[in-house]
């Protein structure tokens, strides 16, 4: 399956680079050619879109194919048996290693709505496939299908001027279109989260030609579900902790074609809660169900054209419970509407 999504990201991309573009004749000032060499502030502007510091013109929209791969590995410790003293375990101790691997194609569709407002939509096909390996023996188990779908809503208040930033404001809402942990068998790596979540952001950016700095701050907060676990006569209500978080980035055009962009993203994610719909059964914190995140990513964006460019960006987990690495290439191709 892995093969297939490259296939259909290549023809994907190839289709919108090939396919005629409205106004392809003219810009928005009706003189230049749409393939004409980016300036060096054009090559800026195409950097900030991609990382959220910077909305389209009303008519104009973007389609970004991409890949994006992740790896995560882990190491645990599975106790199978019990305890008579907090110091003496009966039983065989057994250490496993997980690693899981996620390779999503996505579409992602950005539209200047009208003045200072946009509108995206997200639409992922994820591959899943982890290995757990143990000290007698080692499987492999895979999944793919639809992810969770992303919808965006981007909003311009304020532009730079003198020491006040550019401020964009944002709500993102994600829908439960994926296969979770409650709909796949036990072992299937899921292909979503399993809940709807909507997300608020607030991104500031100034701008020092060549360069621009931008930061974001953004709250999610995850609505609870229902759902009859394993074994159990009674649903338990599961609430999922929001999460804080921050960006922090620069980008940098180093020539009217080419550019790079360094940014930090860091989140806290709260702890889950379960309350099992029983008389008598009080709420409780899920053990070691709060999650630091916190990621480095360095990036290259190529423009060769006005019409679309070419995005490349790596990132480094830096905390336990990161992604190991992160690999993202897309190919945004732009369209003028009206």
């Amino acid at each position: 399956m892995s093969a297939l999504s490259v296939i259909v990201f290549g023809l994907v991309t190839l289709l919108l680079l090939l396919a005629p573009c409205p106004l392809a004749a003219q810009d928005r000032a009706g003189t230049q050619p749409q393939d004409e060499p980016p300036s060096t502030r054009l090559t800026l502007e195409r950097a900030l879109i991609e990382r959220g510091g910077l909305l389209l013109r009303p008519g104009e929209l973007d389609l970004e194919p991409s890949v994006e791969y992740t790896f995560f590995s882990t190491r645990r410790i599975a106790v199978s048996g019990f305890s008579i003293l907090p110091t003496l375990i009966i039983g065989v101790l057994q250490t496993e290693e997980v690693e899981r691997n996620l390779l999503d194609t996505a579409l992602t569709a950005r539209l200047g709505l009208f003045k200072d407002f946009q509108a995206d939509v997200r639409v992922p096909y994820r591959i899943a496939w982890d290995r757990l390996t143990t000290a007698d023996a080692e499987r492999t188990e895979s999944n793919d299908g639809i992810g969770d779908i992303e919808v965006g809503l981007s909003y311009q208040p304020l532009r730079e001027r003198e020491l006040l930033p550019d401020l964009i404001l944002g709500v993102r809402g994600k829908f439960r279109t994926g296969e979770d942990t409650f709909d796949v068998d036990t072992d299937e790596p899921p292909l979503g989260t399993g809940f709807y979540s909507v997300t608020g952001l607030v991104t500031a950016v100034r701008s020092f030609d060549p360069a621009a700095l931008f930061a974001t701050v953004l709250y999610t907060h995850n609505f609870d579900r229902s759902v009859r676990l394993p074994g159990e006569a009674f649903e338990t209500e599961i609430d999922p902790g929001g999460s804080f978080g921050y960006i922090l980035g620069l980008a940098l055009a180093l020539t009217p074609e080419l550019g790079m962009n360094f940014r930090w993203e860091h989140r806290y994610v709260q702890p889950t809660e379960t309350s099992p719909r029983r008389p008598g059964v009080a709420s409780s914190e899920v053990p070691g169900s709060s999650i630091n995140y916190g990621i480095a990513y360095v990036g290259i964006n190529w423009a060769p054209t006005t019409r679309f460019s070419i995005d490349l960006s790596v990132g480094v987990g830096v905390t336990e419970d990161s992604p190991d690495m992160a690999l993202r290439f897309a190919v945004p191709v732009r369209f003028n509407l009206w």
